[in-house]
């Protein structure tokens, strides 16, 4: 059978051709296969009882895929916070022993708390074998709270604004006795909170 050029112009028509892959509504230049320039609407999706993705719109307007982190949930299209009723502290060790140290006193403590150490709350001492003081504690930012435990038998102290450390390192016990030094009898806990506005770690508790 033969066909003339208007059928053939027709078949050609309607096969899909890679350099016209991008199509654009409301927009003359679209800037990816589907480029919409305005709101869209979407009806009669099939239902999904349980989803496992979210869809977002990136930096360039493009809708992608957001995978959820492993501290949140999506059940019945309810997103949530797993455990948000529980604190969960992750912990580090420290060996004092094996750090650089004048006299037992301890300057400028580097906890690694912008590098492995980032999501680290609750910090270990151990290796000390008699009593020792820090003054100061690096890589403050605001808000960053941590929880020093002395678990050894020797007294562990905190200088208040001390001068052995850089002023942005030091901590402010608020203590107004001893040179407001605060000190566990062996073993306890200080919680400390750094303050950007004064540039200091702020002890909010201490345990003894």
């Amino acid at each position: 059978m033969k066909l003339n050029h208007g059928i053939i112009a027709s078949l050609l028509l309607c096969i899909p051709f890679a350099s016209f892959s991008q199509v654009g509504i409301g927009t003359t230049s679209p800037q990816s296969d589907l480029h919409v320039e305005g709101t869209l609407q979407v009806t009669n999706t099939d239902a999904v009882s349980t989803p496992v993705k979210l869809t977002g719109i990136g930096t360039e307007g493009r809708i992608t895929d957001v995978v959820l982190g492993d501290n949140l949930n999506l059940t019945g299209n309810v997103l949530s916070s797993v455990r948000s009723d529980v604190a969960s502290y992750k912990i580090a060790t420290i060996n004092l022993a094996a750090t650089n140290n004048s006299n037992n006193v301890f300057n400028n403590v580097n906890l690694d708390l912008s590098g492995v150490n980032k999501e680290v709350v609750v910090f270990r001492v151990v290796g000390a074998t008699t009593g020792f003081s820090v003054t100061g504690i690096q890589g403050g930012v605001d808000g960053r709270h941590i929880i020093i435990i002395n678990t050894t038998s020797s007294a562990m102290s905190l200088e208040n604004a001390n001068s052995g450390s850089t002023a942005s390192n030091q901590i402010n016990t608020y203590e107004s006795s001893a040179g407001g030094t605060l000190s566990t009898q062996g073993q306890g806990t200080f919680d400390l909170v750094y303050d950007a506005s004064s540039q200091k770690w702020i002890v909010i508790d201490v345990r003894t």
